[in-house]
């Protein structure tokens, strides 16, 4: 009975013990954990190793750098340097006020001779029911004509306008479209000269 009874307590344990997977397991999670708490401790470790004490009191820095901060007495003045190139040229300041009225100055000499003032000349024409006539209105001797033109009491138009051949007047070729009453009216010379 008694074997019986360890058997059966071994029945009942072996079934509570642990499967090979959950041992591996649990076995793997240790070494882990062990693992990181070991590698924490040495990265703090290292930490304050890498620090020494006299780099607390220089404030993390090292003797070289506290060095290149000293600045020694100020030397004698050195001998000047070559001079520059120029520079460019600077924009246009702010324009001045203007200033006083200058004395007149004295009389130039005389100008050439310039040309006459325009005058106009005009004359009277008659053109008959549906008749055409070509007028001339002529300047005074000297004079040279420039340009012309007409008037009239009806309805008469001109085909042509142009100076003489000497261009002492102008000539215009006039019409009268009507087939009953004759027209009348100026033809015009502008001369110079």
């Amino acid at each position: 009975m008694n074997a019986g009874t360890k058997n059966g307590r071994l029945e009942r344990l072996g079934s509570r013990l642990p499967s090979p997977s959950l041992v591996l397991s649990v076995a793997a999670l240790f070494v882990a954990l062990s693992g990181v708490a070991t590698a924490a401790g040495i990265v703090a470790y290292a930490k304050h190793a890498g620090t020494a004490d006299n780099a607390k009191h220089l404030g993390g820095k090292t003797a070289a750098q506290i060095a290149a901060t000293m600045q020694g007495p100020a030397g004698p003045q050195g001998p000047a340097g070559p001079k520059g190139d120029q520079g460019a040229a600077g924009s246009a300041g702010p324009s001045g006020p203007q200033g006083d009225k200058g004395d007149r100055g004295d009389a130039g000499p005389a100008g050439a001779p310039g040309t006459t003032a325009a005058s106009v000349h005009k004359t009277p024409y008659t053109l008959g029911a549906d008749g055409e006539d070509v007028f001339t209105a002529g300047c005074d001797t000297g004079q040279k004509a420039v340009s012309g033109g007409f008037d009239s009491n009806g309805g008469v138009f001109n085909l042509d306008a142009t100076p003489t051949a000497q261009d002492d007047g102008w000539q215009i070729d006039l019409v009268n479209p009507d087939t009953t009453n004759s027209a009348t009216g100026f033809v015009y010379v502008v001369c110079l000269g």
